[in-house]
């Protein structure tokens, strides 16, 4: 969940089980308290434990999770909010690195179009990220930081602007 625009948040996905996965998009109104389910022609997979967050203003950025599938994902998503839609990101040209696979990754706006991406679960338990990534929308790519200080893998933690 995320900020989507002034007094607007954005949900997307999440499980109530190990089997019962969502791929909703819904907008939470604070003016009038309301959840209004938004219908896309694109959107992710239904997924849980996915990192997201708010990229410009009407923008929102989700990346990983895991999948009705239980198949872990490397995937990045941009949500339209004037729009109302999803778009898919893709990285063909190298040199196009992405962060690999993984859970539960913390993500966060850092600047007005940039978001950082840091830490999250490999495959299997008990194997932690401790990468730092930049997603920048006007290249349309991601940045895999050369980092100092943090020495920690993290997962499953929270990060904000």
């Amino acid at each position: 969940m995320c900020r989507i625009t002034k007094n607007k948040v954005l949900l997307f996905g999440g499980s109530l089980t190990e089997m019962q996965y969502f791929d909703d998009t819904w907008i939470f109104d604070l003016a009038d308290t309301s959840w209004t389910k938004i219908e896309t022609k694109n959107f992710p997979s239904a997924r849980s434990h996915f990192g997201m967050s708010q990229i410009t203003e009407n923008k929102a950025l989700l990346f990983g999770g895991r999948d009705s599938n239980i198949d872990m994902q490397k995937d990045t998503w941009l949500f339209d909010y004037d729009k109302m839609n999803w778009e898919r990101l893709y990285f063909y040209k190298p040199p196009t690195p992405v962060p690999d696979y993984r859970i539960d990754p913390m993500l966060a706006n850092i600047t007005d179009k940039k978001v950082l991406l840091f830490g999250g679960l490999k495959e299997g338990y008990g194997l932690f990220y401790g990468d730092t990534w930049l997603f920048d929308l006007d290249s349309l790519r991601w940045f895999n930081l050369q980092t100092t200080g943090m020495t920690d893998s993290l997962w499953d933690s929270g990060m904000c602007k």
